[in-house]
């Protein structure tokens, strides 16, 4: 399941006024009524479901941003116990001005994830949720000339909930480049098999058709 935390009914402007009209109005068509109410219904439940993310937003302190309306929005689907969530949070393809960027970004990620976690442990969910958070693609360490950074190899990845904290695979190694990237310390796969063996009880070899070491994260 992915979610999308833009979820709204246009009901600006003449497009808007015009919709809103027809959805007011009882139509003799079976067909169009039924159309009808099915967008009154779903209409209803967004307005619900916008009215429970503003007050997770409010009650686990979620930063009041896109990224903090996605996890709140995330917090609301687990109580469905779905088996996987995926997020997407853009803005991280820093080519320019990354410095402000990646501050207010990482600001909120932190945040967000935080007010997650006591959201999941005021539902007593923390054993059963994993949070991975990773990203497509890393950066290169040196900038670029406009004030940001190329796309590079090496990425971290964090993982939150029932795991073995701690930092895996050392701090960056800065004096050891591989052509201007970061040498990978850790094979992103490795932390795939063992939340599929480990987390999900799947056979990782059966879906990635190799074995890859374990880090005893799980």
């Amino acid at each position: 399941m992915q979610l999308s935390p833009r979820l709204s009914v246009q009901q600006h402007g003449k497009l808007g006024e015009a919709m809103r009209v027809v959805y007011n109005t009882s139509q003799s068509s079976e067909l169009a009524e039924q159309i009808r109410r099915t967008v009154l219904e779903s209409e209803a439940a967004i307005k619900k479901l916008t009215k429970d993310i503003d007050k997770r937003l409010d009650d686990h302190g979620y930063p009041k941003t896109a990224i903090g309306k996605q996890f709140a929005l995330l917090a609301h689907v687990l109580e469905s116990q779905p088996k996987v969530v995926y997020l997407t949070i853009g803005g991280w393809d820093t080519h320019t001005a990354q410095i402000r960027r990646h501050q207010q970004l990482l600001s909120d990620l932190g945040s967000g994830l935080a007010a997650l976690d006591r959201d999941i442990q005021s539902h007593n969910m923390q054993k059963n949720v994993l949070v991975m958070v990773q990203s497509e693609f890393g950066r290169r360490p040196a900038e670029n000339g406009n004030g940001g950074t190329d796309h590079g190899t090496a990425a971290p990845v964090i993982l939150l909930g029932n795991v073995r904290g701690g930092l895996y695979g050392g701090s960056p190694a800065l004096d050891s480049l591989v052509q201007g990237n970061l040498p990978m310390q850790v094979d992103f796969r490795s932390i795939y098999a063992e939340i599929l063996d480990r987390w999900e009880g799947f056979k990782a070899y059966n879906v990635l058709d190799e074995d890859f070491p374990k880090i005893g994260i799980v």
